[in-house]
């Protein structure tokens, strides 16, 4: 799985007119018809009123930048392009494990069986595309070290 950190520097007094613009560019329900999708959000920084976090998270590298080459993405750059100080800084990070609390309250969206964090609190095994080959597991490959 892969993870996609899009931190937006907001122009100062202008963070509530970026996400109603996200929000009509409904950028996270065109991200939802991708291939490869799994789950976004937009987080609000505790810390700076200017910064906003596009977190996103894909079947694999390859679909992620196949979204940002896209008319969606390009659409939303072009039209928050006077909201925001600069370029998007984008983080892309590989998710090699993975556990989440068995009592932890899920946002509605997030109850898909293909969100992030409804896998088991186990080791995180990389999902695989319907002509990859089922891999082995990480404990499976663990032993043969051993």
């Amino acid at each position: 799985m892969t993870r996609s950190h899009l931190y937006i520097r907001v122009k100062p007094g202008r963070r509530d007119e970026l996400i109603r613009a996200l929000d009509r560019l409904e950028l996270l329900a065109a991200a939802r018809q991708q291939p490869g999708f799994l789950g976004a959000e937009i987080q609000l920084s505790a810390e700076d009123e200017n910064q906003l976090l596009l977190w996103s998270a894909w079947a694999s590298p390859e679909h992620h930048e196949r979204f940002l080459a896209g008319p969606d993405y390009e659409q939303m750059l072009r039209e928050t392009k006077d909201l925001r100080e600069d370029m998007p800084d984008v983080g892309v990070d590989r998710v090699v494990d993975a556990v989440q609390s068995s009592t932890q309250r899920r946002h509605p969206e997030s109850m898909s069986p293909h969100h992030p964090c409804n896998r088991p609190a186990s080791r995180y095994v990389e999902p695989r595309m319907p002509h990859e080959p089922r891999s082995r597991s990480v404990r499976s490959s663990r032993a043969s070290l051993a």
